[in-house]
């Protein structure tokens, strides 16, 4: 069992995951939220994860699948970097902002991991992470985040086919 799960036959997270959620044809984005703010964003990650499944990606939600306790934190943060390494590209909500997402972006830059910066358009901007991120929306609403984000995966699709990237 590996923090909490019964994963069976699998070794791993990473293995189970495309093994069984991840197909062959999608790509993985991991999505960065703290776990305190994830509550009030059930709505969001289900219109992300329609959003992104046209463009053959799956939203892997790192605080929905783990649960670790406080004397586990080197084991979160080797978890969350291995998932990361695994990764296509990192969407982080900041809404409000958390430390540990912005680990996750500082690992995200270091590993060449492209970046999608979200916020609600009321919330208060990171710099540091915006100064990061290869991409950033700030939205109104559902409509608006799905707008937005169709129009950023259609260039970041685009790019990888070119492979270069641009800041949005």
């Amino acid at each position: 069992m590996i923090c909490g799960l019964g994963l069976g036959k699998y070794r791993s997270f990473v293995e189970y995951y495309r093994r069984t959620l991840h197909s062959e044809s999608m790509r993985k984005a991991y999505f960065g939220i703290s776990l305190s703010n994830r509550p009030r964003f059930d709505a969001e990650i289900d219109q992300l994860k329609r959003c992104l499944a046209s463009f053959q990606y799956s939203l892997f939600v790192f605080v929905d699948v783990y649960s670790f306790t406080a004397d586990q934190a080197t084991e979160m943060m080797q978890t969350a970097f291995r998932d990361l390494d695994a990764s296509d590209v990192l969407i982080v909500e900041l809404s409000k902002k958390a430390i540990g997402v912005g680990v996750e972006v500082g690992y995200a830059v270091a590993k060449g991991i492209p970046i999608i910066y979200l916020k609600r358009q009321e919330a208060s901007y990171s710099t540091t992470v915006g100064g990061s991120a290869d991409y950033f929306l700030a939205y109104n609403g559902l409509t608006e985040l799905e707008e937005k984000m169709t129009e950023v995966m259609k260039k970041m699709v685009k790019n990888d086919r070119s492979g270069g990237r641009t800041v949005h």
